[in-house]
């Protein structure tokens, strides 16, 4: 096992992220920023949480706000920062992210901070983009009796051209040859990767954040996730691994406007284990599509 050390003040903050409310044509995006504030002492603390947002390019701050929090002695406090609180949340005409053959990349920056009465200030930031994906099924014929799934982003539909992403053999991650394998999808042509299976390092999804390549996200077949082939029971504990693991997956990609989706691989999921993944990903703040398979099957929440 491997086991992380870190240390903090009396209010460490942690897991801050952004879900948005677009209207149709995303002319106005209505943000929340959530933020959890952990008390690790044996007292109750008080503290000042702060957000700042900054627009991409020169056009300065989008808002900083600020709540005072009261948290239990051993607790852990989610600060939630609503458009109906605070109007500076709620952008007209923000910019947008484009895959690159469409548009640009601008980024946003979320800066939150907790300042307690006494201690030190804790701060975490990160990036996230506005932008809507969402998809549906539509042409049925003989051959896809349900429709064939199309994908819209920003109320615009686009032809999704993309292959496989296989990273290196021996699991080597390399931000320089990323980087150069971006410029070789790029000059193919291609918009976006499908990524099975693997969840890179953070450097990946930044990168193709700021390339403009889509991902197409999933479980892998033939492991561990695809329970329909296991010569053993599925436990309790199993499920609840599953469910940390779609709360995790969903806590590492939600900000990256790059994934445009997850799902499961060859075979649809047992109907308990959809209902605890589907619910680790909405704990999460995972706002992108969920589908139930990457080929032509149905489960009972997710549909075809």
């Amino acid at each position: 096992e491997i086991y992380t050390l870190s240390l903090h003040d009396a209010l460490p903050i942690s897991n801050a992220y952004v879900t948005q409310d677009d209207n149709a044509d995303v002319s106005v995006a209505k943000l929340t920023v959530q933020a959890d504030v952990t008390n690790h002492t044996t007292q109750s603390q008080q503290g000042t949480v702060t957000v700042a947002i900054d627009a991409p390019g020169e056009q300065g701050q989008v808002g900083e706000l600020r709540r005072k929090v009261t948290v239990a002695a051993g607790q852990t406090m989610t600060v939630s920062f609503t458009p109906s609180d605070y109007s500076e949340l709620t952008i007209n005409h923000p910019q947008l992210w484009w895959p690159y053959q469409m548009g640009a990349q601008p980024l946003y920056q979320l800066r939150t901070t907790v300042e307690p009465r006494q201690g030190s200030v804790d701060s975490v930031q990160d990036t996230f983009a506005i932008r809507t994906i969402t998809t549906q099924l539509i042409g049925r014929s003989a051959a896809a009796p349900d429709g064939a799934r199309i994908f819209s982003i920003n109320g615009k539909p686009f032809q999704f051209r993309g292959g496989g992403f296989d990273d290196d053999i021996f699991l080597r991650y390399s931000a320089s040859d990323l980087s150069n394998q971006i410029d070789i999808i790029k000059s193919m042509g291609l918009i976006g990767v499908r990524l099975e299976g693997h969840i890179m390092p953070e450097d990946f999804y930044q990168q193709m954040d700021r390339a403009g390549i889509m991902i197409d996200a999933g479980f892998q077949c033939c492991d561990a996730w695809q329970l329909q082939d296991r010569h053993t029971p599925v436990t309790d504990r199993d499920y609840d691994v599953l469910r940390l693991s779609a709360l995790t997956i969903g806590q590492r990609l939600r900000n990256h406007p790059s994934v445009i989706n997850f799902s499961w691989s060859d075979d649809e999921p047992l109907p308990r284990q959809e209902q605890i993944t589907i619910a680790g990903f909405r704990e999460a703040g995972f706002q992108d599509p969920v589908i139930s398979s990457a080929e032509y099957k149905t489960s009972p929440i997710l549909g075809a």
